[in-house]
């Protein structure tokens, strides 16, 4: 066995300690074993291009070399961009009735679109949903964003906010004299 391999087997622990500790924070995103896989990509990535001239300890360059593999893996499945992220982040949403109306007409039973295409009365439909369904339901039609990376935004898992959305689209069809 090679001193690469024996360092590889020696930090696996550790790579498994870094992978679980991502999970936490990610895990509606990714699974545990997805995780572990980055990081131990990022481990002997880190194996192989350490230099002890520059003063860090190896643990140290490591766990930034595993996170940063984790982190780049997921912003590949990201279909936000950067900008689009921090927006969110910055929680710039003041007014829920921004919802673009041509997108959530796309959901209401045709024949209140032959009867009226008032978006007042969309607005106030949507004011009637609870607080987390109008910001799903503006989070997915105002911003694009997918159950995915809404159930990121808000912490919760995607099944979470796939029924939520759901829920919201019938209570919106039912409000505005639908099915």
């Amino acid at each position: 066995m090679t001193n690469r391999q024996k360092l590889i087997l020696n930090n696996i622990p550790f790579a498994q300690i870094i992978a679980g500790r991502m999970y936490k924070s990610v895990g509606n995103i990714l699974e545990y074993e997805e995780i572990l896989s980055c990081a131990t990509i990022g481990l002997i990535d880190a194996i192989d291009k350490y230099k002890d001239n520059y003063g860090a300890k190896f643990n140290t360059y490591a766990f930034f070399r595993m996170k940063g593999v984790i982190i780049d893996e997921l912003r590949k499945i990201d279909h936000l961009s950067r900008n689009m992220r921090q927006k969110i982040k910055d929680n710039l949403i003041e007014d829920i009735t921004l919802v673009d109306y041509d997108k959530v007409k796309n959901i209401l039973p045709k024949n209140y679109l032959e009867i009226n295409e008032d978006k007042i009365d969309i607005e106030l439909a949507i004011k009637k949903l609870s607080k987390i369904e109008q910001i799903i339901i503006y989070y997915h039609y105002y911003y694009d964003l997918s159950d995915g990376a809404i159930s990121t935004k808000l912490n919760k898992k995607y099944s979470t906010i796939r029924r939520i959305r759901i829920q919201a689209i019938q209570k919106l069809k039912i409000y505005l004299g639908g099915e």
